[in-house]
């Protein structure tokens, strides 16, 4: 899939939730293993998360809730919790 095609289609409705990308990071490095309350929109949170980067662990949690056009702009949504390395 060309994802600047899909970002481009999705910025015409203002607000496309990032939430399918941030899966899709998830199940790529549990090797498709996603736990069901992440699955049903809780916050994204690999299960060991000491063996990623903060780099990750942020972009996960941004994706839990945002728009893409916030990726896309690497414009942080307030996280959900105040532990992040990037301190965001």
């Amino acid at each position: 899939m060309d994802m600047s095609a899909y970002i481009g289609s999705c910025q015409e409705t203002g607000f496309t939730p990032a939430r399918g990308l941030g899966l899709l990071v998830l199940e790529m490095i549990q090797k498709g293993v996603i736990p069901q309350e992440m699955k049903e929109g809780s916050k994204l949170v690999p299960k060991s998360p000491k063996l990623w980067s903060p780099e990750l662990i942020n972009f996960l949690d941004i994706t839990s809730f945002c728009s893409l056009n916030d990726v896309k702009m690497a414009r942080h949504c307030k996280p959900s919790n105040t532990t992040h390395a990037n301190g965001v």
